[in-house]
């Protein structure tokens, strides 16, 4: 397995678990005791971009999941650190039960320019947020399980389009519009939530999308697996390390790209 895909497999609080390692998670990272230091916590991202990568703010200290391995476990080289690790899988359960919060997702004239219907936000739960909330200033998507469960709202700030989401929410576990499509059509399958409406224009419902992250986790490949047809749409440069893990664990599947 190649070294970035080896570190977003891995499942980090099931890997330190494994370790011996005690961690405390908070928001997108967990915390534990710098093996270097032994003086402050080191953060260590959970998932999305730099997943598995630690740093300590008191003595400096960085590295990732497989370099801690490799401090803990001695006698290991990093094939074998890899191969340790690989029983570890997302362990954190998808949410079932329906998010107690409400939103009041409005539509207005920028959404219509960027051609989101009144008809398209109303159906899917898309729109700005009224009111002062943590997703204030965003394009706002409501998020469903597999189930039609509202669970989530996940959102992309207007000023640098980074996305935003609630610390209960895992984007390794859904993938977006799964619960609206139709499995005996071919589906279409985008990296971001933000490019989904230019292919729901063209294919109707038959659109999923990952949340934002650079890599399919275990779950999201099981869920693509139920599906007979996968086409993989986007720009080269954000859909490749997709087709990496595709070729590897799914079949069924053919490729567009899109030009930027």
């Amino acid at each position: 397995m190649k070294y970035l895909n080896a570190l977003q497999a891995i499942d980090t609080l099931k890997a330190l678990q494994l370790l011996g390692i005690t961690a405390y998670p908070n928001g997108t990272y967990a915390k534990f005791s710098c093996l270097e230091c032994w003086e402050d916590y080191a953060n260590i991202k959970l998932f999305g971009e730099k997943k598995n990568v630690y740093y300590c703010n008191k003595c400096k200290g960085a590295g990732n999941i497989l370099t801690l391995t490799l401090k803990v476990k001695m006698l290991l080289d990093y094939n074998e650190a890899i191969e340790f690790l690989g029983r570890t899988m997302t362990s954190q359960k998808p949410i079932t039960e329906e998010l107690n919060l409400n939103y009041e997702l409005e539509w207005n004239e920028k959404l219509d320019k960027a051609g989101y219907t009144k008809e398209i936000c109303n159906k899917f739960g898309i729109g700005f947020p009224k009111g002062k909330t943590m997703l204030s200033g965003c394009i706002v998507y409501t998020v469903y399980n597999e189930q039609g469960t509202k669970i989530a709202y996940y959102g992309y700030r207007l000023k640098d389009y980074k996305p935003v989401f609630l610390k209960s929410f895992n984007p390794e576990l859904y993938l977006y519009n799964y619960h609206n499509i139709d499995m005996t059509k071919p589906v279409y399958v985008t990296n971001a939530v933000k490019h989904w409406l230019m292919i729901f224009r063209d294919v109707n419902q038959n659109v999923v999308a990952l949340f934002d992250l650079p890599y399919l986790s275990g779950r999201q490949l099981k869920l693509l697996r139920e599906i007979p047809e996968i086409t993989f749409f986007g720009y080269e440069e954000e859909i490749n390390p997709l087709i990496a893990q595709a070729d590897k664990f799914l079949e069924n599947y053919i490729l567009i790209f899109k030009k930027k």
